[in-house]
C-alpha cells in the first residue's frame, strides 16, 4: 500500500518534502497519515 502510494507520485516536489518529513517522524504510521493526506490535497 506505502509502497504503490509513493510509485503514484510524479510530483519530484511532493516526493522531496515526504522524504524530509519521513526523516523526521517516528512510525510508519505517520508517514502513512502523510501519504494520505498527500492523496487527499492532490
Amino acid at each position: 500500500e506505502v509502497t504503490e502510494a509513493v510509485n503514484q507520485i510524479e510530483d519530484v516536489s511532493v516526493l522531496k518534502q515526504l522524504h524530509r518529513q519521513a526523516i523526521a517522524i517516528s512510525s510508519m504510521v505517520e508517514f502513512q497519515k502523510l501519504l494520505s493526506q498527500n492523496q487527499a490535497d492532490s
